[in-house]
């Protein structure tokens, strides 16, 4: 299996690297066998664009936008 990494691009911040959970709010969870990130309760500052990032040679990579328009 090749290390899925989940980065929030804002600001750069690793939130998994595999398994392994960085980011330390509780709100953040990986499913869907690494591929699916989740943000339970979201907030205004969750809104940034997302990577998904396969450590492949080459890796390949993934960024989804996250809008947050009203709470």
């Amino acid at each position: 299996p090749f290390l899925v990494v989940w980065r929030r691009e804002k600001d750069k911040y690793i939130l998994y690297a595999g398994d392994f959970k960085i980011i330390k709010d509780p709100r953040f969870r990986i499913e869907e066998n690494m591929t699916a990130l989740i943000i339970d309760n979201i907030h205004k500052d969750d809104a940034s664009e997302y990577t998904c990032q396969v450590g492949t040679v080459p890796p390949k990579e993934i960024t989804h936008t996250l809008t947050v328009t009203e709470m």
